[in-house]
């Protein structure tokens, strides 16, 4: 909507746009690591426990890790993980040591050729994993839609074997978090029992019931409204803003709308 060029490491045809980038120069390039710094720092002023940096599926800096979208001859082509690394480097100075830095890393673009691969991944975690606090493991790029918000035609956790090599790679070094489509706390739970992973990301989940964790607590996940990984409320398909809710808890997004209620309790 910017009308603006896009920002990219290559001139390389975008392929949901359908539009030419244009090459980041040094000036743009100092301009972005600027800009995570100063969300990092505005997080830290706001409370914040600590920051994610996008590495993902639709980020900028994914493309500079790839080969598929990175040709440049400059030191952030012949070293992909230049720009990731300034990047995490002036938001751990801007959040400070006392906060939490994660990282999403792409490690499996699903490109037709040259893209991020598994055995690449491996690769860059390890590089990355002494600048941040814990590597949450995606697969899926603007190649492979399908694979970066899975519908029920997906296996639930089908991330996990790609989630375990990213683990064993790193061997210690960072913890490394389960994503893409676990929705079921019980094959949360048996993955972290079989080593795939240190902790687990369950976001529509929790969408679709947000009393999930205190469910599980309290020894009754049966009572947990299950998230059916419809995507029809809960996936956000522009920049619009759009309030993020769920089919299954239309509640989902609008609880600060709620009357407050004195004299009995919540119901779930």
């Amino acid at each position: 909507y910017s009308q603006a060029a896009l920002w990219a490491p290559s001139r390389v045809p975008d392929a949901a746009s359908r539009e030419m980038p244009m090459e980041m120069e040094q000036p743009e390039i100092e301009a972005l690591v600027a800009g995570f710094a100063e969300a990092a720092a505005l997080a830290a002023r706001s409370g914040l426990d600590g920051v994610e940096v996008n590495a993902g599926q639709h980020s900028l800096l994914r493309q500079f890790h790839s080969g598929l979208t990175n040709h440049r001859s400059d030191e952030y082509g012949t070293d992909r993980l230049r720009l990731t690394r300034e990047v995490l480097t002036a938001v751990r100075a801007a959040l400070g040591e006392d906060r939490v830095l994660g990282l999403r890393l792409c490690c499996d673009e699903l490109a037709p050729w040259a893209g991020v691969t598994p055995e690449q991944a491996a690769e860059q975690a390890v590089a990355l994993a002494g600048l941040v606090d814990y590597i949450v493991v995606v697969r899926g790029s603007i190649y492979s839609v399908s694979a970066t918000r899975p519908d029920l035609h997906t296996e639930p956790g089908f991330n996990m074997e790609l989630c375990r090599g990213i683990r064993a790679a790193v061997a210690g070094r960072v913890p490394v978090v389960l994503q893409g489509s676990v929705v079921d706390p019980a094959q949360a739970e048996q993955a972290l029992a079989d080593g795939v992973a240190d902790l687990v990301e369950m976001t529509r989940a929790q969408i679709a019931d947000p009393e999930l964790v205190a469910k599980v607590r309290a020894g009754t996940p049966w009572r947990v409204r299950p998230c059916t990984r419809c995507n029809q409320t809960c996936r956000v398909r522009d920049n619009r803003n759009p309030i993020v809710t769920c089919v299954g808890e239309p509640r989902s997004g609008h609880e600060t709308e709620d009357p407050p209620v004195e004299g009995r309790d919540a119901v779930s």
